[in-house]
């Protein structure tokens, strides 16, 4: 399901009982689990993409993690 199938959802006015019931049975796994796998997925593809060095804590506040923990877990 990509970003703008969820801003869909989202959009459609859908509960967010049904937003989160839908991901889970379809996906397996809840709403904000997917946006921070995506979140972790585009740092990843950065990482692996780029051959400048890049400061980890800075990527990880451009895409939204805006606590080290968050961004540990």
């Amino acid at each position: 399901m990509s970003l703008n199938a969820v801003s869909s959802l989202v959009r459609a006015d859908q509960s967010r009982r049904t937003i989160h019931y839908n991901f889970e049975r379809c996906l397996g796994i809840s709403p904000i689990q997917y946006i921070k796998n995506n979140r972790l997925n585009a740092i990843r593809l950065h990482l692996l993409n780029n051959i400048k060095i890049t400061c980890i804590s800075d990527l990880a506040l451009e895409h939204g993690f805006f606590h080290t923990s968050a961004f540990n877990d």
